[in-house]
């Protein structure tokens, strides 16, 4: 729903965007960025593709034999989880901030960023628990999966860069942005593990601390005049954060939080003004 919302607004921005161009003659509203001047990128978006791995894959094992009725009986008992990837774990992330620029010349100007970003987490299969049994000749074996659920993501993110302009003489003027920074990601637990609908946690793990990471990016986009002051925007591109620090009062044993990497596409619409 939120995706389509957002296709919306970029929708109607993008025929306000060639409204407003068809009713200048000359197509050229306002050379920016400008040199020493200061402008305001109010910004939202969503964030897709995320494939950063998220929890690492772990196997433990522990096995039991014993003699019965002459023949050897013997239990082992196998948890295994794969690796998951942020969008295995939660629905797309939705972000709200703001960029605020500063022109060098008519072509480029450098930005500070600051971003909010939530994500709501999804239910997933945690684990598989294999338990295999063997009595003299005889073997039987079976298999569950364990669903899990973490907490909700929560961060916020600054960013400095430069966008460089590749067309200034136009009401269109795309760009291509580098950018770095720090994301400041809340702390994240396991909060249930459920087998077969039922809780078989008395309390929520310990799974990732609040951490500053380290981010990079480089951004794809374009401004559309929308007269002397304003324009639209829509920004695309690629973005890695880097590793959440482990928390391991819960977990650590296990290694499954020795990750929390992101590598996703940002789509971001917003409205410059200009001062």
């Amino acid at each position: 729903m939120k995706q389509k919302v957002l296709a919306g607004i970029i929708a109607m921005g993008l025929f306000g965007a060639m409204q407003a161009a068809s009713a200048q003659s000359s197509g050229v509203i306002r050379s920016l960025p400008k040199n020493g001047s200061w402008s305001v990128t109010p910004e939202f978006g969503t964030e897709l593709g995320d494939n950063g791995l998220f929890t690492n894959s772990t196997s433990q094992s522990v096995g039991a034999s014993g003699t019965v009725a002459g023949k050897t009986l013997s239990v082992a008992v196998t948890v295994s989880s794969q690796g998951r990837d942020f969008k295995d774990v939660y629905k797309d992330a939705y972000s709200a901030g703001a960029s605020f620029n500063y022109g060098l010349s008519e072509s480029t100007e450098v930005f500070g960023r600051l971003k909010y970003t939530e994500a709501k987490s999804n239910e997933f299969d945690a684990a598989n628990v294999n338990v295999a049994v063997t009595w003299g000749t005889v073997a039987v074996g079976a298999n569950a999966t364990v669903q899990g659920k973490l907490s909700n993501y929560n961060s916020w993110g600054f960013e400095i860069g430069g966008r460089h302009f590749f067309s200034t003489k136009d009401a269109f003027k795309p760009y291509i942005a580098p950018s770095i920074g720090f994301t400041k990601v809340d702390d994240i637990d396991l909060e249930y593990l459920k087998f077969g609908g039922t809780n078989i946690t008395t309390r929520a793990s310990k799974m990732y601390k609040s951490t500053l990471a380290f981010n990079l990016g480089i951004g794809i986009g374009f401004r559309y005049d929308l007269s002397k002051t304003t324009a639209i925007g829509v920004e695309t591109g690629y973005r890695y954060q880097d590793k959440l620090k482990a928390n391991d009062d819960d977990l650590g044993s296990y290694g499954v939080n020795r990750s929390g990497k992101r590598s996703f596409m940002p789509l971001s619409v917003g409205v410059n003004i200009a001062f």
